[in-house]
């Protein structure tokens, strides 16, 4: 197996300015990557139906989607800067985009291509679009109300509406409806001259099938029968949310949906609300299809689909990758998870080639640890979180009184979680916590084997007996910030948010600056061959292999530089975790699967057994500074001599032998290690 250690303290920072500052840090060398199947879900701003029946789907992190099967499967065709906020199909003129950054977009084939930017558009947010089939198109922006009459060719700005037009719409013939958030307006003559209808505004619009206007504003829906000269309230059963979304299907039903809230729906003539599905979740669009069906795009989740009015919903997301994943944790030989800002969490059991959520959708996830096949732990905006069957259920472990921010599990089993004020453990599985006595450490890691590492502000910890003592490291470097650690053997490779990259090869004895200043480190990844690999925000993925080949750039390949997270697989590729995007790893492994001992330690450490509890084997570690003669043994709780498994002089360096407890009965154990005047007891458990 490969040996590495990965550890990272979840949050965010973000920045905008970074690529130039990474690169200029690094060369380049190529490298290949590949695509994997998720995770899917993410924030979908808006969907839409071509006349030709495709669906598209626009996305947070400026991909649009396509799908040809009515949203069973989706793939990229474009990706923008900036979020895609609306659409308009005609079936003359094409499909137009409008987006965040203040672009619009045409594509004559249906959705496969699109043109670049038109003229005179606002450099601001595109956040409504309208075009018709005789050429005209409207867009309302966040600098103002555009209008063009030869289908997106040239925009000019009406003068006339002041007022950020949030939606539009074309009347059969020549008529136009805008409303604004201050209020809406009505041209007879396709834009050429507006008039003020009311004073009441909205953020979203439709026209129902007998013509009546529905509009969502701060606090509910409200209604004109007059072609918006005066409106009425239609509350009942609808929370007092902003509704950022509504929509009428084919038979007359209203669909609406009040933020965080889920969706409702409004039966043809009825006078009531009903909640019909997502939750707290919230929908940005809808898209009706006759005679049923209706598309929702989301905050969580991407794309929700109902085939019988709303009654009941299902993701339809397969190839929505817009899930934006913070942190990974490998948990077993063939198991990863992966924690996501508001998408919750999710499992691969295939070396990260697909992925299945698991719960925790609606929650930022901070941290994330497995134990085994379906024991998983999450540290989330709103606390500490369980599941015993993988995530079938979740449950409160810990409360929200800490503001957790990392979480560590050793090899022994024990879980350790920084509460803000400390650190706290768990020796059964999270059933029970204690706070653990010394200094405030703000965050907590843990190596592979079992080491645990802590910061405060006079510098590092490092535990080998779970926390119970901890060996002080002062640092010599800014250690503000602190983002991610990296530890193997005695090399450590730390990361900060806006203070670049920190390394000892002294297990903290001395630091030194390494490289990107002024970068958001996201993560660190050491290799037992000693490669150093960093993920920087707006930076790409960077490789150390020497100080003659120094930093060198490699995710030239990869759709997006702003990188949150990286692993290793137990096949030794390369995970990386872009902001919005699927992951992708390395086509090829990166590190050799093997397992090669670091270099020589600087002193005698006894490492907690791995597994602990165990049956009937386990992995007992121990380093030695100098060559010494070694005695490991075995003894029962009545210190009785059950077994000796080392006896003998060896040479320097990083140990590990298999103890065979096949003839022994269940019950707690000690195992001693005794070598150059070092010694040191520690406790497992055989479990039958």
């Amino acid at each position: 197996m490969t040996r590495i250690a990965i550890m990272k303290l979840s949050g965010f920072v973000f920045c905008a300015t970074l690529m130039v500052v990474c690169i200029n840090h690094s060369q380049a060398l190529a490298q290949d990557w590949q695509a994997t199947a998720g995770p899917y879900g993410g924030n979908v701003w808006t969907v839409a139906k071509t006349p030709e029946g495709t669906l598209l789907a626009g996305a947070e992190n400026g991909v649009i989607y396509r799908s040809i099967d009515l949203g069973r499967t989706w793939e990229e065709r474009a990706s923008f800067f900036g979020g895609v906020r609306c659409f308009a199909a005609t079936a003359t003129h094409g499909i137009f985009v409008g987006g965040d950054r203040g672009y619009v977009y045409r594509s004559t084939d249906d959705g496969i291509s699109w043109t670049a930017p038109v003229s005179g558009i606002s450099t601001l947010g595109v956040y409504s679009i309208a075009a018709d089939d005789s050429g005209y198109a409207f867009a309302g922006t966040a600098d103002g109300f555009f209008v063009s009459t030869n289908h997106g060719l040239s925009w000019t700005r009406e003068t006339t509406i002041q007022n950020n037009v949030a939606s539009t719409l074309i009347y059969p013939g020549d008529s136009v409806f805008a409303l604004s958030y201050a209020g809406s307006y009505f041209s007879s003559n396709h834009g050429a001259t507006w008039a003020n209808r009311s004073t009441t505004g909205g953020l979203c619009l439709t026209r129902n099938i007998d013509g009546v206007l529905y509009a969502g504003k701060s606090f509910g829906v409200v209604r004109s029968n007059d072609g918006g000269r005066t409106w009425v309230t239609v509350h009942n059963g609808l929370p007092a949310a902003t509704v950022y979304a509504i929509e009428h299907d084919s038979l007359g039903n209203l669909f609406a949906a009040p933020y965080g809230d889920g969706i409702y729906r409004l039966p043809y003539q009825g006078s009531s609300w009903q909640k019909v599905g997502l939750g707290s979740n919230t929908a940005w669009s809808f898209v009706c299809i006759p005679p049923a069906q209706v598309f929702s795009a989301t905050q969580r989740g991407a794309v929700f689909y109902s085939n019988d009015n709303g009654n009941s919903w299902s993701q339809r997301n397969a190839g929505v990758a817009g899930v934006s994943v913070w942190c990974f944790s490998n948990s077993t030989a063939n198991i990863i998870y992966a924690g996501a800002y508001l998408d919750g969490v999710f499992r691969s059991t295939d070396q990260g080639s697909t992925w299945t959520s698991i719960g925790l959708v609606g929650t930022r996830i901070w941290a994330v640890e497995g134990l085994g096949d379906s024991l998983v732990f999450a540290v989330t905006d709103a606390g500490l979180y369980k599941t015993t069957n993988a995530g079938g259920t979740w449950t409160s472990n810990r409360s929200a009184a800490g503001a957790y921010n990392s979480l560590a599990v050793n090899t022994s089993g024990a879980l350790f979680v920084n509460t803000g004020s400390g650190v706290a453990r768990s020796t059964d599985g999270g059933t029970s916590w204690s706070d653990l006595p010394g200094v405030v450490r703000r965050s907590v890691y843990c190596d592979r084997t079992g080491r645990l590492f802590a910061f405060n502000s006079s510098g590092l910890q490092y535990s080998t007996d779970n926390g119970e003592t901890w060996t002080e490291r002062p640092f010599a470097v800014s250690m503000i910030n602190i983002r991610c650690l990296a530890a193997f053997g005695n090399d450590l490779l730390l990361g900060r948010s806006g203070f670049g990259l920190a390394r000892s090869t002294n297990l903290g004895l001395s630091w030194e600056e390494f490289g990107f200043p002024n970068s958001y480190i996201q993560s660190t990844v050491i290799t037992s061959e000693r490669k150093l690999f960093t993920g920087i925000h707006f930076g790409g993925v960077h490789l150390y292999e020497s100080s003659t080949t120094g930093w060198r750039h490699i995710s030239q390949g990869l759709p997006t530089q702003d990188v949150r997270s990286l692993t290793l697989n137990t096949v030794g590729q390369l995970l990386v975790a872009l902001e919005g995007r699927k992951t992708y790893r390395t086509t090829n492994p990166v590190t050799a699967v093997h397992d090669d001992e670091p270099s020589q330690p600087t002193e005698f450490i006894l490492f907690q057994n791995y597994p602990n509890p165990f049956n009937p084997t386990t992995r007992i570690e121990y380093s030695l500074p100098k060559t010494s003669r070694v005695s490991l043994k075995v003894f029962d709780v009545m210190g009785r001599e059950v077994a000796t498994l080392v006896d003998e002089i060896q040479d320097a360096g990083f140990k590990s032998v298999v103890f065979d407890a096949s003839r022994l009965s269940s019950g707690v154990y000690f195992y001693r290690l005794t070598a150059g005047g070092f010694v040191e007891t520690k406790k497992l458990i055989l479990i039958r």
